[in-house]
């Protein structure tokens, strides 16, 4: 379960988390960047140790919204002839929480076993409820 297209996801994630202690890394959460992107974004800024300009951080949080970065062919995959977009486009919504609109009960609970177990040996908290919330 959770294998992304190159290995697992849960080794790619908790590989960068352990990076933290020996690389300056900066972990940014997308609920967070729907939230606030701004905000996020002069993260990024203060990380790298600049400052944009009001403007040009104006057209930065345009330029990354969800809409803009789907409509771009450079990020969205659609060249690449290994993906299959009529089945799944790489990027599909936008929007957080949409799993609870695919999964049924048992697939949650079998997601939530399958994370505990692989997630159980890090710190690294996402900002995500994985409880069916009643409809």
């Amino acid at each position: 379960m959770a294998l992304a297209t190159h290995g697992s996801w849960y080794n790619y994630v908790k590989g960068w988390w352990r990076k933290k202690d020996s690389h300056p890394t900066l972990y940014l959460f997308y609920e967070k960047m729907l939230q606030d992107p701004k905000c996020e974004i002069r993260k990024v800024m203060e990380f790298l140790g600049t400052n944009l300009k009001e403007e040009v951080l104006d057209k930065t949080v345009y330029n990354a919204s969800f809409v803009i970065v789907k409509n771009n062919p450079t990020t969205n995959h659609r060249n690449d002839a290994k993906m299959n977009h009529q089945l799944s486009p790489f990027m599909r919504k936008g929007v957080i929480r949409d799993w609870k609109n695919q999964f049924a009960d048992a697939q949650t609970k079998k997601f939530n076993e399958d994370y505990r177990k692989h997630m159980a040996d890090t710190s690294l908290s996402f900002h995500m409820r994985c409880k069916r919330q009643p409809t």
